[in-house]
C-alpha cells in the first residue's frame, strides 16, 4: 500500500468492541488519524455530547 501525502482522520465508535479494536489497529498501520471512542467517552445518541 503506497503511503498517503495527507492523513485521513477516521472516527471510531465502540473502539473498545471487537470491530472497533480492529478498526483503530488497522487504521494505525495504514497511517490514518485515529479518533476513537467508547461508549463512556461519546454517547452518539446524545446530540450535546457529539456537539461537544
Amino acid at each position: 500500500m503506497s503511503e498517503m501525502k495527507t492523513p485521513f482522520r477516521l472516527l471510531i465508535t465502540g473502539a473498545l468492541g471487537q470491530t472497533g479494536t480492529e478498526l483503530v489497529q488497522r487504521g494505525r498501520e495504514a497511517g490514518y488519524d485515529i479518533a476513537a471512542f467508547t461508549r463512556e467517552d461519546l454517547d452518539i445518541s446524545d446530540s450535546d455530547a457529539v456537539a461537544r
